[in-house]
């Protein structure tokens, strides 16, 4: 119909659009509805920044990085730790520690970091016999049964009684003599855990020294290594990807 009054006028389209007022996206309408209909809901949908199956309802849009970072944390068994974990002042890359976090309600890789934090924070209270955590009250709650076990292994071993009798009164009365550091960083690391989500909730920054904060954190997918870095980005310490049965081998 279009072609044939343009014709008729000898009139281009765009032409013919101006004579009679109209835009000349209206114009290529009338001619090709369907086709010109796509064309503006794509462009919609690019305004947008959306995929067109989005911008017309038949998909979910993808959510935002807010959103998938309210998300991960509202998930989080320690929603606060989460949320330091994941803040950009303590991680060089927030976008990419969610997806490991995603919606697990403690994850690998942050069991990992809360136990370097828990470790880290025990050995200087050894050093220096003064936290702002509880380690005296998480050890002597943990002292009776590592002494139980202690108690038991050592019975066992083929050496001479009063060897066998020192030992156990040194373990007695020292619970870091009834097993390595490590694996008794890994059984407080729970209560440790739980007064650092309380700390961090009550807005308590007496645990930064403990924990030798300021740090950043980065995950290296393809050694699958935590690293711990300074502010300068001096590397600190790295951490491989481990589960607890994996530590205490």
């Amino acid at each position: 119909m279009i072609d044939k009054y343009c014709r008729k006028s000898g009139l281009d389209r765009k032409s013919f659009a101006d004579k009679c007022g109209i835009s000349f996206e209206l114009i290529q309408y009338l001619e090709n509805p369907q086709k010109t209909e796509e064309m503006l809901i794509e462009r919609c949908a690019a305004a947008f920044g959306m995929k067109v199956s989005v911008f017309k309802g038949e998909e979910e849009p993808e959510p935002t990085f807010e959103e998938k970072l309210s998300d991960t944390i509202a998930a989080a068994r320690f929603p606060k730790i989460r949320s330091f974990l994941l803040d950009p002042s303590c991680c060089s890359d927030p976008a990419k520690a969610i997806s490991l976090f995603a919606k697990e309600r403690v994850s690998l890789a942050e069991k990992n970091l809360i136990l370097y934090l828990s470790t880290n924070a025990l050995y200087r209270f050894c050093e220096t016999n003064c936290s702002f955590f509880g380690f005296d009250r998480y050890l002597f709650k943990l002292h009776t049964s590592l002494f139980e076990r202690y108690l038991q292994e050592t019975e066992k071993r083929q050496i001479p009684e009063e060897e066998k009798a020192e030992l156990i009164n040194i373990a007695r009365n020292n619970v870091f003599a009834c097993d390595t550091m490590e694996n008794i960083a890994i059984r407080i690391a729970e209560p440790f855990a739980e007064e650092l989500e309380e700390k961090i909730k009550n807005q308590n920054r007496d645990f930064y020294e403990d924990l030798e904060f300021p740090f950043r954190w980065e995950f290296d997918e393809e050694l699958m290594k935590i690293r711990i870095l300074a502010m300068d980005g001096a590397l600190r310490h790295e951490i491989k990807l481990l589960t607890v049965k994996e530590r205490t081998k």
